[in-house]
């Protein structure tokens, strides 16, 4: 395979790669492709995180890479900054935090990790393959950490952090990083929200700056609020005519009895028109403190330089306790649960789900790989069962959901509407999956490396 030694003395290598490079993969090897670096710890996550066709709903928020080089070159630095971000960016992983804040064992020269003396957790990523910097504030607050009265309100975050601040008006933020040829955006799930800008690495100081007066200062101008409520019910109804939505709300409904991973982090019609803006601040202001907040920068930057940019956007941020609402453990499921939903559409879909641990469990890299294996694009075993050769679905795919509390595995199915369609592909997608669990995986072997290795080097084509 091309290689070349770079001055820290990582390798860099070239995609496609053919199966038995990949086996000779080594942490903290560089892969390229298509122009974009992108440093990994581990071979077998390496290549699972370059995948590329997760789909849209996955909750983890990583979509399918499309576009130029230098776009592509921002999809994954954020990559990087998600595949970072996860491992301290809740406050149920505080001790892994401890343990890379006074520096891990084996940890890369690139990539430093530290806390501000107010609690805030900084990791940094040195990385100069292309002039961008990506830059994210994970905030420790999602939709898990509502009372049944506020749920959605998470989400109203999300849309109104960028709507100004005591120090910007309303439209300043958005145009000050389009301006520096940047963009700025965000998502929530249940155990999150992370705000992030992609930016010219020149401008990467105002990109932090800005980044910082929106998570400390954010106005909620009442105006902007009303309008953004108006919007977010809105996209509650866009919801409620999707298939795939409605289908994966039903299934965490079912899955999950009382755990709050049970409620759609978007609310309900009724809480979201209950949502006022004291609601809002009250969530803001129990949640929106350096100690319950991530700060993840990666790219072309000087570490040194961006460590006295964070001290002065962030290091006057008050702390102050997280009062956060106890979580009920789920009860272990006993029997099947099944539940159907029908709707005036040409289409069915399918979602199972099984109860499996959380990110912190020995076996959830194990259950991400087993899901890629299974449904993670069309040379996974599902998609060439049920698409290529039965043509029972017109698509399928997996994914594990690992938060910081257990979660789900889960299949999903859809095709066009046949009387019978659904009760075959949901029987067939039930026995691959068995014959799944059945199989012995050797980690030493190549036998789930191939298919993945094969949509590395199509990457590349991309």
């Amino acid at each position: 395979m091309p290689v070349e030694i770079l001055d820290d003395g990582r390798k860099r290598i070239r995609a496609p790669l053919s199966d038995d490079d990949v086996q000779q993969l080594e942490a903290g090897d560089v892969v390229l492709v298509s122009g974009v670096i992108y440093a990994a710890r581990d071979a077998a996550h390496k290549l699972a995180r370059l995948d590329t066709n997760f789909s849209p709903w996955d909750p983890r928020g990583i979509s399918r890479m499309k576009g130029s080089k230098p776009t592509r070159a921002a999809c994954v630095a954020l990559i990087a900054a998600v595949a970072l971000g996860t491992q301290i960016g809740c406050s149920s992983m505080k001790s892994a935090a401890k343990t890379a804040v006074g520096g891990a064992e084996g940890a890369d020269p690139a990539t430093t990790v530290y806390q501000l003396p107010n609690g805030m957790r900084v990791l940094m990523r040195e990385d100069h393959f292309a002039p961008v910097a990506a830059l994210q504030v994970w905030v420790g607050a999602g939709g898990a950490d509502e009372n049944e009265i506020e749920a959605g309100v998470a989400h109203v975050h999300e849309h109104m952090l960028f709507k100004g601040t005591s120090n910007r008006g309303v439209g300043e933020i958005a145009a000050e990083i389009e301006s520096s040829g940047g963009r700025i955006n965000a998502w929530t799930s249940w155990n999150e929200t992370v705000y992030h800008i992609v930016v010219a690495s020149r401008y990467a100081d105002t990109g932090l700056e800005v980044l910082a007066d929106a998570v400390r200062n954010s106005s909620f101008d009442p105006k902007e609020l009303d309008k953004e409520l108006g919007v977010v019910l809105e996209e509650w109804k866009r919801g409620e005519d999707s298939p795939s939505r409605r289908v994966f709300e039903s299934l965490f409904d079912t899955a999950f009895t009382v755990h709050p991973y049970r409620r759609p982090v978007i609310g309900t019609k009724e809480s979201i028109e209950g949502l006022t803006r004291e609601r809002v601040l009250s969530f803001f202001g129990r949640f929106y403190a350096p100690n319950n907040m991530t700060l993840v920068i990666v790219g072309d930057i000087d570490t040194e330089h961006m460590k006295a940019v964070v001290d002065k956007a962030f290091g006057d941020f008050a702390a102050h306790e997280i009062p956060r609402p106890a979580r009920p453990a789920e009860p272990q499921q006993t029997a099947l649960r099944f539940q159907t939903d029908r709707m005036d559409v040409r289409e069915s879909q399918l979602a199972l789900g099984f109860h499996v641990p959380g990110a912190t469990h020995p076996d959830a890299p194990l259950l991400d790989m087993l899901s890629f294996v299974m449904g993670g694009g069309e040379s996974s075993r599902l998609y060439k069962k049920l698409v290529a050769q039965s043509e029972l679905a017109t698509s399928i795919g997996a994914f594990a959901y690992t938060p910081p509390d257990p979660g789900l595995c889960d299949p999903a199915a859809r095709r066009t509407h046949r009387s019978d369609g659904g009760v075959t592909v949901a029987q067939r997608v039930a026995k691959r999956t068995g014959q799944r669990r059945q199989r012995r995986i050797d980690r030493k072997s190549s036998w789930h490396l191939p298919p993945i290795g094969q949509q590395l080097g199509a990457g590349a084509d991309r």
